[in-house]
């Protein structure tokens, strides 16, 4: 019962964060900044696009979890790293 509380927590965080960060990057993206349209240009070419995204969110989560596993991280900060890479990966893929 306990790892359903904590997987609810986590997935929780998880949707809030990147919530969060999707609004963030996408007032960032629409001001002067432009941050992220360079990127958002160059994946537009991509032919695979779907493809790479997938290949990328795999890696994020290899990474993150790898970060996790080395600095044994609480439940809401893997969330909140977790909502942060796939934030960015939705503002450059999918605008």
């Amino acid at each position: 019962m306990e790892i359903v509380g904590l997987w609810l927590k986590l997935m929780i965080t998880v949707i809030i964060s990147t919530a969060v960060f999707l609004k963030v990057f996408s007032t960032i993206n629409k001001s002067m900044l432009k941050l992220f349209i360079p990127i958002q240009k160059f994946i537009n070419r991509l032919k695979r696009k779907g493809m790479y995204s997938g290949i990328i969110f795999i890696g994020t989560i290899m990474v993150i979890s790898l970060i996790n596993d080395k600095y044994n991280l609480s439940y809401i900060s893997y969330g909140i790293l977790f909502g942060l890479a796939n934030a960015l990966i939705c503002i450059c893929f999918y605008g």
